[in-house]
């Protein structure tokens, strides 16, 4: 009980010291408002003032971001009755902060002089004499909105200057570009004098990437300054660096060309896209578009793709358009239900393609003869068989054989006739006859069927002919025959032969039946 009892008279002697000095505070504020003065962070001297130097130093580089409406700086007090739902207290004072007079000095006189004003108001709402008479017997009872107004700012850490501070400093820099240059000339003035400076201590000194170490002012709050960076890199407000700049945002040595550009995406500070014009192309849209190589629509296939030029064709482009032209080669040809231009399709060379088409003369008769334009085929006559590879790259022409297997004809396209061999000789006598170890002998035969050759035609590919004027080719010619017209063939070896003719001895063998028999096969060839 005792114990209850002191802490009682503890909590009492308390209430009646704070009350004590809240009142003194009051009372040297009622009776002279001038008493309280606005910040001056510019001034050592007042910064280092007993009263001041613990809200100048907290707030010296910025008010923490979202000071606003914390136990610091509260924003809405209770109504003072049921009727007086929604009264916001500093709602009123922050809507007159800039009504009056922008400028600091008057702004804070304007704000403390309304602050005394309605705290010299009592409950009937009249003005308080206490205010005017500071030893009337009402100065012992405080009006109901007089003690709110002492509660809020009682409080050293939310007094008349720092929540005047707070508003004003606030309202400034978020309207400050709105201003003309002489209000912003006049403005940074008063800012440099009665708001935080987050450059103090210049935090740019410290910082990568920046030019002379200049430190910028962009706001009230902690961290709300600017460090002017090197060429090519750009400030982060948030992460508070200096970046390399958005390549699309380059002024100098631009990425992508402007007039010919659509659209320049960043995916981060080294790697863009340029989204060209449909007539552009190129990484920086500097190209005529040129189909043959990138389509509008990134996704199919180009021109070269769709003429295979690695087999030969040809793509031509149409610059400045998503078109182009297939030239293929004779062995290719555009498939028609596609609907690009292409080489896809694959030509039989053993199917000759023939356009029959007209002829006009350039004579004043225009007369028209028929022609025939042969583009591609290997033909084959008297009766060859065309042959084509399985890739269509190569064809040849299989004549047609004798019943022996000897071949009728010759040439390309099977044009020339073959001669016949007449039947061979009898063998001759075996050389020497008496001796020798290398004997031989031979026999021979006759190419036959000399003959006259009339209208000799073959083509090629490409050729053009006119079919009702072509000139025959008549000429004799002989036909030649395969193979050998003499043949060599052994003897049955005897005793060696030992006299030559001139010294009475026969030399053996100077000749052996295998070299005979290359020699005369490889050298004999009768027309």
């Amino acid at each position: 009980m005792c114990y209850r009892f002191v802490l009682l008279i503890v909590f009492h002697l308390h209430s009646l010291l704070c009350t004590k000095s809240v009142s003194e505070l009051w009372i040297r504020f009622r009776q002279n408002p001038s008493f309280v003065k606005s910040f001056n962070f510019k001034s050592s001297d007042y910064f280092s003032s007993t009263d001041n130097e613990n809200t100048l130093k907290k707030y010296s580089r910025g008010f923490p971001r979202g000071i606003w409406g914390t136990a610091a700086f509260p924003d809405i007090i209770r109504g003072l009755s049921d009727n007086d739902t929604g009264y916001s207290f500093w709602l009123k004072y922050d809507s007159i902060v800039f009504n009056e007079s922008y400028r600091f000095k008057e702004s804070f006189n304007n704000f403390r002089n309304q602050i005394y004003s309605d705290s010299c108001i009592d409950d009937n709402l009249n003005k308080w004499k206490c205010c005017e008479q500071p030893n009337h017997p009402s100065c012992f009872k405080l009006p109901t909105r007089t003690k709110v107004i002492e509660s809020m700012l009682s409080d050293p850490q939310v007094d008349i200057s720092s929540v005047f501070a707070y508003l004003w400093c606030t309202k400034v820099w978020a309207n400050f570009h709105s201003f003309n240059a002489a209000q912003q000339k006049d403005f940074l003035e008063d800012i440099e004098t009665g708001c935080p400076n987050p450059c103090f201590g210049n935090p740019c000194k410290s910082t990568q990437g920046v030019k002379n170490h200049i430190c910028q002012v962009t706001g009230a709050f902690e961290n709300e300054y600017k460090c002017h960076c090197k060429e090519e890199m750009i400030w982060d407000k948030n992460l508070r660096i200096c970046l390399p700049i958005n390549p699309c945002d380059r002024k100098r040595f631009q990425v992508c060309i402007p007039e010919n550009t659509l659209q320049c995406i960043a995916y981060n500070t080294t790697d863009y896209e340029c989204i060209c014009k449909s007539e552009y192309m190129g990484i920086d849209c500097s190209l005529l578009r040129d189909a043959c190589y990138e389509r509008v629509d990134k996704s199919q296939p180009n021109g070269n793709v769709n003429c295979q030029i690695h087999l030969g064709n040809m793509c031509q482009p149409i610059l400045g358009t998503d078109y182009y032209q297939c030239i293929c080669l004779k062995s290719y040809q555009p498939l028609l239900y596609t609907t690009e231009p292409n080489c896809f399709g694959r030509i039989n060379p053993c199917h000759t393609i023939h356009i029959t088409d007209l002829l006009i003369d350039s004579n004043e008769n225009q007369n028209i003869h028929p022609s025939t334009i042969i583009h591609w085929g290997l033909t084959c006559l008297n009766g060859g068989q065309c042959v084509v590879s399985e890739d269509f790259t190569h064809a040849t022409c299989v004549c047609p054989t004798a019943p022996d297997g000897s071949l009728l004809y010759t040439g390309l396209n099977c044009e020339y006739s073959v001669g016949v061999w007449s039947s061979w000789t009898q063998p001759s006598p075996c050389y020497p006859e008496d001796c020798g170890l290398s004997r031989y002998r031979w026999r021979r035969r006759k190419c036959l069927n000399t003959t006259m050759v009339d209208n000799v035609i073959y083509h090629s590919s490409d050729s053009l002919a006119n079919l009702n004027g072509i000139d025959t080719l008549k000429r004799t010619m002989p036909l030649p025959c395969p193979g050998a017209s003499e043949e060599i063939l052994p003897c049955p070896s005897l005793e060696p032969c030992f006299k030559s003719p001139s010294s009475g001895f026969m030399m053996n063998g100077i000749f052996s039946y295998e070299t005979l028999y290359y020699f005369t096969y490889t050298t004999t060839f009768i027309f």
